[in-house]
């Protein structure tokens, strides 16, 4: 048997593959739901079975007007677009939404879902995110476990979201979040050689000598970020940064020698 060709992960182009996404399959069938009880100071959600089972469509109508805006991703695979990803991030509140994630119910279970969130997640860091927030719904507890299993929790819901006299109708808005902590860069990271990695709680800024732990720790450390001109790194001791420079004192505790 010739084994089927792999799924690729690819940037959305249109108008090319705009038919292709008119033809994706969103659907899901659902067999039970996380039912939604509220209470005087909070709300339960626990999974009903639910007979007979109920199949939804997801709509993609906005995915041309939208398109424009953050990381777009497709799934290809023979010809056909299975797969679709789009985050888009806030600056306001540094919070990274992953708008849309589908992929066709024949290339689901195959790991591609959280391929396409790890894509999310890169680009997401290099916006200097704080975390990624996703919604989706009380009748999709497949997807809230999906998102589970890849590092989000629960931040909230929304019982009112939907128009009653739309689409959605009695669904329940689901909010999930992943945070994802940035490395810092530049003059502010410390490499902690006792530690293996970088020191979150080394302090100083700029072209500083005294790198110590806020912790107290006399350890050895790094600076790792731009050394001014001339400078280049030779060796460390305990608290401080020791370095070779040209004749111009850049404010950094050194010893002379050849730049």
């Amino acid at each position: 048997m010739i084994p089927e060709p792999a799924a690729i992960i690819r940037p959305l182009l249109l108008p090319q593959d705009a038919p292709g996404l008119a033809a994706l399959d969103t659907s899901f069938t659902h067999d039970h739901i996380l039912e939604l009880a509220s209470h005087a100071t909070g709300f339960t959600l626990t999974h009903t079975p639910i007979h007979p089972p109920i199949e939804t469509r997801l709509p993609l109508d906005e995915v041309g007007a939208e398109a424009g805006e953050g990381l777009w991703l497709v799934v290809e695979a023979q010809g056909l677009v299975v797969g679709l990803m789009a985050a888009v991030h806030h600056s306001w509140n540094r919070r990274t939404e992953l708008r849309h994630l589908y992929l066709d119910p024949r290339w689901r279970g195959q790991g591609l879902g959280g391929s396409l969130v790890g894509r999310a997640e890169r680009w997401a860091r290099g916006q200097n995110t704080r975390g990624l927030w996703v919604e989706t719904q009380h009748d999709n507890p497949a997807a809230v476990a999906f998102y589970q299993r890849q590092g989000f929790t629960l931040c909230g819901l929304d019982s009112s979201l939907y128009d009653s006299a739309g689409p959605g109708v009695g669904q329940v808005a689901l909010f999930l979040f992943k945070p994802i902590q940035v490395e810092p860069s530049g003059p502010n990271l410390v490499e902690c050689r006792m530690m293996k990695g970088p020191c979150r709680s080394a302090q100083g800024a700029g072209p500083q000598a005294q790198w110590r732990c806020v912790k107290g720790l006399q350890h050895s450390a790094v600076w790792q970020g731009r050394f001014p001109k001339g400078l280049r790194q030779t060796q460390t001791k305990p608290g401080t940064l020791t370095s070779k420079q040209n004749p111009t004192d850049h404010g950094i505790r050194s010893t002379r020698g050849d730049a």
